[in-house]
């Protein structure tokens, strides 16, 4: 394997000047001139310090550190971590300067044999955005992932019940929810449409109006800071929650996911993931008419393409059906946004 390290040269003398070559990840050469030889030589023990002391590892952790100046959520942060850490394992010590277009190749494709498409292709995008952070420190000359290509076909969307197992699972849900936090968080997800994230986040004061519309102030992008009017049948189960805890599900989003598991088994339904609550919820919600642009404002989306490509199910635009058993009638309707 070639050597990919950043490299410095010099000084060398030119009449009255002083040169430094400087050898790039990709091989590419940068003369730089400099006044005299002192300088010349304090430009080249900075470079040399640079690359022996910036590692992959470090660039990373310097990246989660913005992200969270930013004001990222804690969960995608963590989600960011965990990916990019799996993408870069073999080479976390190495120098960032190290990460050529073709390193980059070889790491995703050798990270998608083990991923599913979704996951890897959704890492790539990660780490295209670290890179590019990269750049703009001066880490890297250029963005090694540009021009990496994705592999494998994502999936549309997520399995979805029934109607009929739906039914069953608001039903055992709302049966157990006054005193199994597991099972409110499964009808309240459902009946809304949150993110895992945003379930996990929910607090007291997210409650406004009485109690009847919950805010969600935190989102990924500025359309999934909304106000939620809740289900009837929610708001004295969430109030009797919020009065025994601030944090009504303070757990990490994998609690959630474990739950929606256990829900499915005692209602003896498919399993399903916390996600695909979501797009059932989008899909009930468009069958009992709401438009699929007024889904995407309840789920927290700026394009209602997306809404309708991940998270409504197949066919449901093109026929729209009279209201579905889906979940509980009447005041269960879902969760829908205001703007007021």
């Amino acid at each position: 394997m070639h050597d990919t390290t950043e490299r410095v040269y010099g000084p060398y003398q030119n009449r009255n000047s002083w040169r430094v070559v400087v050898r790039d990840c990709s091989g590419r050469r940068v003369a730089r001139v400099f006044a005299s030889q002192t300088e010349a030589e304090h430009f080249i023990t900075t470079v040399e310090a640079r690359t022996k002391a910036r590692t992959v590892e470090r660039s990373l952790t310097d990246y989660y550190a913005a992200m969270a100046a930013r004001g990222t959520a804690h969960d995608s942060i963590v989600t960011t971590w965990r990916r990019l850490t799996g993408l870069y394992y073999e080479v976390l010590a190495a120098p960032v300067g190290s990460i050529t277009a073709d390193r980059a190749t070889a790491l995703y494709l050798e990270y998608a044999a083990t991923r599913a498409a979704d996951t890897h292709r959704n890492t790539l995008g990660q780490a295209r955005t670290a890179a590019k952070y990269w750049v703009r420190q001066g880490w890297l000359p250029a963005n090694p992932w540009t021009d990496v290509e994705p592999v494998g076909r994502r999936t549309r969307g997520k399995r979805q019940l029934r109607f009929d197992d739906a039914q069953r699972l608001a039903t055992v849900a709302l049966e157990r929810a006054t005193a199994d936090v597991g099972a409110l968080a499964v009808l309240t997800q459902l009946l809304l449409g949150l993110r895992a994230s945003e379930l996990t986040r929910m607090s007291a004061a997210d409650f406004d109006r009485g109690g009847t519309v919950v805010l969600i102030p935190q989102a990924k992008t500025a359309a999934g800071v909304r106000e939620l009017e809740l289900p009837a049948v929610l708001c004295p189960l969430l109030a009797a929650r919020a009065a025994r805890s601030a944090t009504l599900f303070d757990r990490p989003r994998g609690w959630l996911r474990h739950q929606v598991h256990r829900l499915c088994g005692l209602a003896g339904v498919p399993r399903v993931t916390s996600h695909s609550l979501r797009g059932l919820h989008a899909t009930i919600a468009v069958r009992r008419g709401m438009s699929a642009h007024l889904v995407a404002a309840a789920l927290g989306h700026t394009d209602a393409a997306v809404t309708a490509a991940h998270y409504i199910a197949p066919g449901t635009l093109q026929t729209i059906l009279p209201v579905s058993p889906g979940v509980p009638r009447g005041d269960t309707d879902p969760g829908t946004a205001r703007n007021d």
